[in-house]
């Protein structure tokens, strides 16, 4: 299975970042481990959320791009249907239900990464939404973060910080406003000409 997935390094489907996740988290003796764990992380690469099991068939797998080598992945993987992919996924130590600490989280037919479940969780939270929400974090982050206003000279941040640590958007702007304060002061000075 590595092999393959070397394959699809070489012909970019997959990056590098992506295999070795997947070797991280399976062994070289749980193929379908891996392919799930490297298209995870592709997936999370490209910007989503989770992996919807559905996408590790012959067809769908790659979104469709190299067609032979999806076959031979999905084939070296054991030919998994949905069923199948849940139980093996449910059956590894490398998942779990989002109550433990698991890299890879799963949850009916979505595959995430913990961190992202982790998220997603802390959004529905903070909409009020009645999605299901994670276990791992307690409480809410440390305002200011620790060295945060260290940068700065007594009473010069640029911006003043939010009065709540839930307070997102106002922290969020609170952040930008720092990265630029730091940019304006790293430009070199402009020359006066004579």
């Amino acid at each position: 299975m590595i092999a393959l997935l070397e394959q699809a390094v070489a012909l970019g489907v997959l990056r590098p970042l992506d295999v070795q996740f997947a070797r991280v988290v399976a062994s070289e003796d749980e193929p379908d481990i891996l392919l799930a764990a490297a298209c995870l992380s592709a997936e999370a690469g490209a910007g989503h959320v989770c992996l919807m099991l559905e996408q590790l068939q012959a067809d769908t797998l790659f979104e469709g791009r190299q067609p032979a080598l999806a076959l031979a992945v999905w084939e070296a993987a054991g030919r998994p249907d949905s069923a199948r992919w849940q139980q093996r996924l449910a059956a590894s130590a490398a998942v779990g239900d989002g109550s433990g600490a698991t890299p890879l989280v799963l949850r009916g037919p979505r595959l995430y990464l913990q961190r992202m479940w982790q998220n997603e969780g802390e959004v529905a939270a903070f909409i009020g939404g009645e999605g299901e929400r994670p276990t791992g974090r307690k409480s809410p982050p440390r305002w200011p973060p620790r060295g945060a206003l260290r940068s700065f000279p007594a009473g010069r941040a640029p911006v003043k910080p939010p009065p709540s640590p839930n307070c997102w958007q106002r922290w969020c702007s609170w952040m930008k406003a720092r990265a630029c304060a730091f940019s304006w002061r790293r430009r070199p000075a402009r020359r006066r000409r004579a």
